[in-house]
């Protein structure tokens, strides 16, 4: 059934409105700087959509918590026209990444401008973040969670969701990225599957690995983790080595992987890494394609890229939230990570890499407290009306007149009627 009309500035008032307060100026330490990379394809104007979502939804709000934060939307501006629309957007960082670039090698490069950069503004900050312009960040929650890391354990801090690859290197190709995963308990399926044993004993191909990454969604690094990937030569000169090594057409590199891959080579074996694992698609982190989700969470990957559940998540995080407190514990046999060979690690099929341990800890976020938990029982489905309207939701949720509000609900970035909401209210441009 249609809807009418709801609450046409209630994201304005949620930005306003979330408990906090404004960063009082440089001086003052920041507990992150969270850049969120995004495109400038020829499909320019879907992006700039799911950059004032995210603006508006999360990203405002983020700054305005009770510690200070800062979030930069990361573009690749190189080429671009001086009046291009992107150039003026609030709270954008324009690098000189060639915006030409796209998918197959732009997130790297905006990465590792972001990092640059960042560690320059933002000298006091304790995290460098990044995010996906697909993501919903919750503010409270987030700033709980990076403020529960112990102020010793986070100069060379490496947070997130961690995976485990190996990287294969062929003299003259780009990189090859294989899957090792064995903390999810398949790693001799997934070892025979790629065929890893015999691709690393092919001559001329180096194998590294298995190395943990922090998956691309969000994740944050320590202030001295940044500043050595900044300074090292080697990253640098290996970038310029992937601008022209041959890739296949529907190949690209993959900016999150490629990050745990050079701290790895590197970074690694000279710093003592902090691994601070947060938990996949559970209470706090969610990246799947379904939308269930706990009053805990922290982190939201919009995978369907259906751009109103972003609206969704901050209308009942704001009514909804549960704040469970935080912590860390041990993990990986008492707290010991990556040491030689991949049969410490975990796994069981171990091609002879030759690579010294790496002096890094690991630890696993725990939550204190099952209240939430005790109280929610099981995750919440905020695709069903029914229950929004229940929560109170529904109410809140700016519909147009003659849309119903399941339809809303899966509207997606690339709708131009999406497109006239998100990017012009009230007369102007907002993005």
């Amino acid at each position: 059934t249609a809807s009418p009309a709801r609450h046409p500035s209630s994201l304005k008032r949620i930005a306003s409105t979330m408990p906090g307060r404004r960063p009082r100026g440089r001086d003052q330490r920041m507990i992150a700087a969270i850049g969120v990379l995004s495109g400038t394809s020829h499909d320019g104007v879907k992006y700039r959509v799911r950059r004032a979502a995210a603006r508006q939804t999360w990203g405002e709000a983020l700054e305005r918590q009770w510690v200070p934060a800062a979030v930069r939307f990361v573009l690749r501006c190189g080429g671009l026209p001086v009046d291009a629309p992107e150039r003026s957007e609030p709270g954008v960082l324009c690098t000189d990444v060639p915006a030409v670039l796209g998918r197959r090698m732009g997130p790297v490069r905006s990465l590792m401008a972001w990092l640059s950069h960042a560690i320059a503004t933002f000298p006091n900050a304790h995290f460098i973040g990044k995010a996906d312009d697909d993501v919903y960040l919750h503010p409270p929650a987030i700033i709980r969670l990076l403020e529960s890391v112990p102020v010793g354990m986070r100069k060379h801090a490496y947070l997130g969701y961690h995976n485990w690859y190996h990287t294969l290197y062929e003299p003259g190709r780009q990189f090859q990225f294989t899957t090792y995963s064995p903390q999810r308990g398949y790693s001799n399926m997934a070892a025979r599957r790629t065929g890893l044993a015999k691709r690393c004993s092919v001559p001329n191909v180096t194998c590294h690995g298995p190395f943990p990454y922090a998956c691309g969604p969000f994740f944050a690094i320590g202030r001295r983790l940044v500043q050595a990937l900044a300074a090292n030569e080697g990253i640098r000169a290996e970038m310029d080595s992937l601008s022209v090594l041959p890739m296949p057409a529907k190949e690209f590199v993959v900016e999150d992987v490629w990050l745990g891959s050079v701290l790895w080579r590197h970074v690694g074996s000279r710093l003592p890494l902090t691994l601070l694992s947060v938990h996949g698609w559970d209470s706090l982190y969610y990246d799947t394609h379904g939308f269930r989700v706990h009053r805990q969470l922290a982190i939201y990957h919009n995978r369907h890229k259906f751009i109103n559940r972003l609206v969704v998540l901050a209308h009942f995080l704001e009514l909804h939230s549960c704040k469970a407190p935080l912590g860390w514990e041990a993990a990986n046999n008492g707290g010991d990570c990556c040491p030689a060979g991949v049969a410490a690690v975990g796994g069981r099929l171990s091609p002879p890499s030759g690579e010294p341990a790496h002096p890094w800890q690991a630890w696993r976020l725990k939550v204190l407290s099952t209240r939430c938990l005790q109280e929610d029982g099981t995750a919440v489905n905020l695709g069903n009306v029914s229950l929004l309207r229940e929560l109170g939701v529904e109410a809140r949720l700016p519909v147009p007149t003659g849309l119903s509000t399941e339809t809303w609900l899966k509207e997606r970035d690339s709708e131009s009627a999406v497109r006239e909401r998100f990017l012009y209210a009230h007369g102007r441009v907002k993005a």
